[in-house]
């Protein structure tokens, strides 16, 4: 199939795929690391030796929660031409650079509300449009791990996707008071999530992990579950479908959101964001159809923050936040339907396990 993002698979021991990986996406991995130097001295004033030295803080916590993941970065720094320190680093840049970006609006169907009894989760991913030169889809063979297709930035172990096991995984940016602690970094996290073989290991990868900075995890399975995990480093909460559909932006709705939210707020478009995905799903069930959700994922109710979100102007460069791919995960085909680009203005591909690249 022809496209723009590339399909890079891997197989073999951790460390051979982690090789294919780099090799196959050199080029991308070093415009994320070029990327990443830029953001970390203009967002958080750290030089990058000194973003590599506090990095290494992550490695024992990476290499105790899978080693098998930390043997890839090694392999994906060996193939790519670059240090196992980059590597680390840019997978704990969340943790690192400790600022607030958007970072997505994310739903959840189960059959109940789903128009063919699918159960899907998607989101609109929102970052820097510079990012999107450094998207690639990994397609990763692991036995005695399921296969997992992930959606990621090049050098980063995974972000958003699904398994052959039926286990699919979407994420929003929560920041919460306080300072984030060493830790296993959230993209890690994704990662075990994305290898496990039943609810209740997903749900293990990340409540009984000493995680380092908070983050939205919704996690969904073929069999009809999901579940929103919201969790800060030190606690977490857990949010399920009401009436088959779920929404999430940016910021905490538990009950205990005043304690865990950061108390200047510095994402107020995530207060409507939220309630509006929650309103048109809830508008749409019980017959949502694919078509709906992709329209979701198009809105433009308060342009250019919205749903779709479109850079603004007014801000500063560094804050050009725009939706640089929109995600839907099908767990119960176990494909991978997204855009390259603004859902608004570019059609959805898919992907699945069967098809060849």
């Amino acid at each position: 199939m022809s496209q723009s993002i590339p399909v890079i698979s891997i197989s073999g021991r951790p460390f051979e795929r982690g090789r294919q990986y780099g090799e196959q996406a050199r080029e991308y991995i070093e415009k994320s690391l070029a990327s990443y130097r830029i953001w970390f001295e203009e967002r958080a004033n750290l030089k990058w030796e000194e973003v590599l030295r506090r990095g290494e803080q992550f490695r024992p916590f990476i290499e105790n929660y899978d080693p098998d993941i930390l043997e890839e970065m090694r392999g994906m720094a060996a193939g790519a031409g670059c240090s196992l320190e980059e590597i680390v680093a840019i997978n704990a840049r969340s943790e690192l650079l400790f600022v607030t970006m958007p970072e997505c609006t994310s739903l959840g169907i189960t059959p109940e509300a789903s128009a063919d009894g699918s159960t899907i989760i998607g989101q609109n991913w929102d970052l820097n449009p510079a990012t999107k030169e450094t998207i690639v889809i990994l397609k990763i063979h692991q036995p005695p791990k399921p296969d997992v297709i992930a959606v990621t930035e090049a050098g980063l172990i995974g972000k958003a996707g699904v398994n052959s096991a039926g286990i699919g995984l979407v994420t929003n940016l929560l920041v919460c008071r306080g300072v984030n602690r060493v830790g296993v970094p959230r993209m890690v996290i994704n990662r075990g999530i994305l290898n496990s073989t039943t609810m209740s290991d997903a749900i293990r990868a990340v409540v009984l992990t000493k995680r380092s900075s908070s983050s939205n995890y919704v996690i969904g399975h073929a069999g009809g579950e999901i579940i929103d995990l919201e969790t800060a480093p030190h606690t977490f909460h857990a949010l399920y479908p009401e009436g088959g559909v779920i929404g999430h932006a940016n910021h905490f709705v538990a009950p205990r959101e005043e304690l865990l939210n950061r108390g200047e707020f510095p994402l107020p478009d995530s207060l409507f964001r939220h309630h509006r995905v929650n309103k048109l799903l809830r508008q749409l069930k019980p017959q949502i159809t694919l078509e709906d959700i992709k329209n979701i994922f198009r809105d433009h109710f308060s342009y250019p923050d919205s749903i779709c979100r479109h850079a603004n102007a007014r801000d500063p460069r560094s804050d050009q936040w725009e939706t640089i791919m929109s995600i839907i995960v099908d767990l119960t085909h176990r494909r991978l339907i997204y855009t390259e680009g603004q859902p608004c203005t570019n059609e959805y591909k898919v992907l699945g396990f069967e098809d060849s690249i």
